[in-house]
């Protein structure tokens, strides 16, 4: 019996998890991927909470600012390149732990910083973990979820990154008024590196992984511990399961197109998502409002991305992705133009930050679960780890580009209506992918 994925990928045969209600050790895996998740998210938008008070202190102009912002943007791009294929050839928890050491202990260096190539080059440093983290997190979480609440659970534990921001921004609101930028970097440090105490001992590794390298022994005693039978231990493992996935497997076995429009659809969002996360504090700080009103509408920004994320989620699970996931980036395109335009009512602006939030950057975390469902186990971390690397290269994009628009002289409008054409055309990438991308 064949079973088709929301994602048009077949597999042939069901996974030890299908079938029965979550036990204690999945629960536990998807508790501390969302932590780690949570924090990621924490460190990643670190620079644009700390950049409303930095710039001003250190007589920064929009130009420098931007290319600060991509730094950690460029580190991620590399980390998910490096360390999403590491994790089909390693293992997901080795790649956790050492991408947690990363940011954790560049982020407390951070701290010490008093120019900007240090802090550039510091930026750079923590995207290498940041960005490594993401594709071992996604997959772990895939691996130990039943088919058919893969996608909503994916996206459970990935809106811990935008939670993760949101406690970033209200932590930062309360904490640089009164201890200073460098607070928000020190808390950044010491979370992970603490969280590890916990990562260690508890996390389990990868089914698969344990399957493909011969350790049946120790993928046996995860699922008696999980309620599975003992004949799951069986879990059926390819022959060439064991080698590392490579590139070049991404578009083998009518994976072109697929691949293609995911890559892409992945950089559109993301050069929206962190044009938005970047430089929305520090715009609306400049619109008049002060600092801890202008990280407010961070805030409002990714609680209405968790929503969105978990809304869609379940009708991805129920429906498919790709009409669901088309229409959300287009409303998502009305909603990011008209906060250019609602600058002049606190209430107005925060509605349409959560919409666009609900819409266009929840649409983005729900890809999230597309590239899971779309290449099967052995060349998920590959699989995954490509699409966040592609996508980074419109993350590092988004902000820049908004730099150099706005010390051209574009307004806040214009360059926020330029955004939502950005979604529109995600949403387009999108609907081709359901109908050229699926596999057969």
């Amino acid at each position: 019996m064949t079973t088709r994925t929301t994602a048009g990928h077949s597999e042939a045969q069901p996974g030890p998890f299908d079938s029965r209600a979550l036990s204690t050790i999945q629960i536990t895996v998807f508790a501390i991927c969302f932590m780690i998740a949570a924090l990621d998210g924490f460190d990643t938008q670190a620079m644009a909470f700390v950049a409303p008070a930095l710039g001003p202190d250190w007589g920064l102009e929009h130009h420098q600012l931007g290319p600060i912002f991509s730094a950690s943007l460029v580190g991620s791009l590399m980390g998910a390149l490096l360390l999403g294929p590491a994790g089909d050839r390693w293992g997901r928890r080795p790649v956790l732990i050492a991408s947690m050491l990363v940011f954790g202990l560049t982020s407390l260096a951070l701290t010490q910083a008093t120019t900007v190539p240090e802090l550039m080059v510091g930026r750079l440093v923590t995207g290498l973990g940041l960005g490594g983290a993401v594709p071992a997190l996604i997959a772990l979480t895939a691996e130990y979820s039943p088919r058919h609440r893969r996608a909503s659970l994916i996206m459970l534990m990935f809106s811990g990154f935008p939670i993760g921001a949101v406690a970033g921004s209200l932590l930062s609101a309360w904490m640089i008024p009164v201890f200073g930028w460098e607070a928000v970097f020190l808390v950044g440090g010491l979370a992970p590196l603490a969280a590890l105490l916990v990562v260690i001992p508890l996390l389990p590794e990868s089914l698969a992984h344990l399957k493909a390298r011969g350790a049946d022994g120790k993928a046996a005693r995860i699922l008696a511990r999980a309620g599975a039978p003992l004949d799951a231990a069986a879990l059926h493992v390819e022959p060439h399961h064991r080698a590392q996935g490579s590139i070049r497997q991404l578009f083998e076995e009518k994976r072109a197109v697929g691949t293609l429009l995911i890559w892409t659809t992945f950089a559109l969002s993301l050069l929206l998502s962190y044009f938005i996360i970047s430089w929305l504090p520090t715009l609306m700080r400049e619109a008049g409002l002060p600092v801890r009103g202008a990280l407010l509408t961070s805030a409002a920004l990714n609680l209405g991305s968790v929503a969105g994320s978990l809304v869609f989620a379940r009708m991805v699970d129920r429906r498919g992705p790709h009409g669901i996931l088309a229409s959300a980036y287009l409303v998502g395109g009305v909603m990011v133009a008209l906060i250019g335009m609602a600058t002049g009512s606190m209430g107005l602006l925060i509605a349409a930050v959560a919409a666009a939030g609900f819409f266009s950057i929840g649409a983005q975390l729900c890809m999230a679960a597309v590239a899971a469902e779309y290449y099967p186990e052995r060349l998920r971390g590959t699989g995954i780890g490509w699409s966040m690397g592609i996508g980074r290269i419109g993350a590092v994009a988004g902000p820049t580009i908004a730099g150099v628009l706005l010390s051209f002289g574009i307004e806040r409008g214009p360059l926020f209506i330029i955004a939502g054409v950005v979604s529109v055309l995600a949403a387009t990438c999108v609907w081709l992918l359901g109908q050229y991308g699926r596999r057969v």
